[in-house]
């Protein structure tokens, strides 16, 4: 759920990760069938919880490995934060109707595709990477910038980033807003584009490590929808919906097992767990852990808040500002609103995958305000800056009755859209990633690598250095005894 960054960054450094042998790891034509969860089922190596990208790579991983996997998926769908709505499915791609797949509600780009470990996976499984034009047009107010004035902007944010670099090679992690120029026409454009507009988080709560370590050049749609394409993905893993996870019982507290986890529909045993949900989630206690985690624990988890960035997606009637170039990313800077006395900054891309389109994003504060305010209040603040951005004639063709929004703060599986590294927290991605007594076992956007944090990159290759990790554990501990027989529990539903 990453926006991209209006400005190239450095050369991306490459990453000594596991992520040999899934991309051709796919999965047969069809989901696997539902199946019955019963008393005398054996207890799997390891339950999975969350049915997000990290948890269906943990599982897919494992399962290669020949362990036995149960992924327990708290809602009625598995993808986690990657969801495409197909309502918005119908669109024009050169001059001719076509589907379009609809649009990704959560994650919505393959950030720095070059070097992004999905890029190979989304192109084995045939589905197509469509470029994002990134360095599209800058609006303060109903002043377009010119070349020159885009020019300078560009150079102030590459300043910024290139002192966010430096203090990072001397060890520092500070406030990114530390960073920014203090005498330039374009700090609050450069500051919404550092923070709530990448990192979801207002620019004073994101750190300076993270925000220069994200390299998000080139950007990459999925056309057919990265929301679908994570469904494709994890169709083959052994996953029980609607079950969401109350608590998690290990070592000592698990009544003779070495994992216990507890849904509403009953208990299940293992011999391992790997906890993919998010920090909001952890957080907010949703899940109790027996022993408590260790406070180094609370520490990395406390460290990596999750922000907030949410969308507000227009439909309009005939063809979308035919003079504008697809799937551009538009800065618009508007007056200082009464809440904050700041200017404030959002984001559109324009004729996403060459739809009839716009999508506009909210991100740190001001998301969090719109979620308070409703949907109304975000549709009118988002139409008035397109109204100075391309004449109310193109308010006036919104279809009104398809606006839709997104509310990622609200949702109660995720209670946010990504982590966002607090100032000085950028090592808490490695904390978080620790196993705990080694039975339980971390993996998600916030535990992977920090040059892909808070993506889906991030995800995927932590889900698969969660599965080397219990392997690992696995061996070192082989059974000897029978397993336990699993409590009776519901049917999968």
């Amino acid at each position: 759920m990453k926006t991209p960054s209006a400005f190239a960054r450095r050369a991306f450094v490459g990453l000594s990760v596991l992520l040999l042998g899934l991309t051709g790891c796919t999965g047969p034509a069809v989901r696997t069938p539902e199946r019955v969860v019963t008393a005398e089922a054996p207890v799997p190596d390891v339950i999975v919880v969350g049915a997000g990208l990290a948890g269906l790579t943990t599982a897919k991983d494992l399962i290669r490995a020949g362990k036995t996997v149960l992924v327990l998926e708290a809602t009625d769908r598995i993808g986690g934060r990657a969801h495409t709505d197909k309502t918005f499915g119908a669109g024009v791609e050169n001059g001719a109707q076509k589907w379009l797949h609809g649009i990704d509600l959560g994650a919505g780009w393959i950030h720095g595709a070059d070097h992004n470990p999905l890029r190979a996976l989304v192109d084995e499984m045939g589905f197509t990477r469509t470029p994002s034009k990134l360095d599209g047009a800058v609006f303060v107010g109903n002043h377009r910038l010119t070349p020159e004035e885009k020019a300078a902007f560009h150079a102030a944010l590459g300043q910024t980033e290139e002192a966010m670099e430096k203090a990072r090679h001397a060890g520092l992690d500070l406030a990114a807003s530390e960073f920014l120029p203090k005498s330039s026409a374009y700090r609050y454009l450069v500051g919404a584009n550092i923070g709530p507009l990448e990192s979801g988080s207002d620019i004073a709560k994101t750190s300076s490590v993270d925000a220069v370590a994200m390299d998000t050049d080139p950007d990459d749609f999925v056309r057919e929808g990265i929301g679908n394409l994570v469904t494709r993905y994890g169709r083959d893993v052994p996953v029980q919906l609607n079950s969401p996870v109350t608590a998690i019982r290990y070592g000592s507290a698990a009544a003779g097992s070495e994992v216990v986890v507890e849904t509403a529909n009953g208990k299940y045993r293992g011999r391992r767990v790997v906890v993919t949900v998010s920090t909001g989630v952890l957080a907010a206690r949703r899940i109790a852990f027996a022993p408590e985690l260790p406070e180094w624990k609370w520490d990395a988890i406390r460290g990596l808040p999750m922000g907030l960035l949410n969308k507000i997606i227009f439909r309009f009637d005939g063809e979308v500002l035919p003079n504008e170039p697809v799937s551009e990313w538009v800065l618009h800077q508007q007056s200082p609103p009464p809440e904050t006395g700041e200017p404030e900054v959002m984001a559109f891309v324009v004729k996403p995958l060459g739809s009839n389109l716009i999508v506009g994003f909210f991100g740190g504060s001001q998301a969090h305000r719109f979620e308070k305010l409703g949907d109304k209040a975000a549709a009118d603040y988002a139409k008035a800056a397109l109204a100075q951005m391309y004449g109310p004639e193109l308010v006036a063709r919104i279809r009104n009755d398809e606006t839709k929004a997104t509310h990622w703060g609200q949702n109660p599986w995720t209670l946010g859209a990504y982590s966002a590294a607090l100032p000085g927290a950028s090592k808490m991605h490695e904390e978080l990633a620790k196993p705990v007594d080694g039975l339980v076992f971390f993996a998600g956007e916030a535990a992977g690598p920090v040059e892909f944090n808070g993506s889906l990159a991030a995800a995927y290759v932590s889900g698969l250095q969660a599965s080397r990790a219990v392997q690992l554990s696995l061996a070192d501990t082989p059974v000897t005894t029978p397993a336990p027989k699993r409590e009776p529990v519901a049917a999968r539903r």
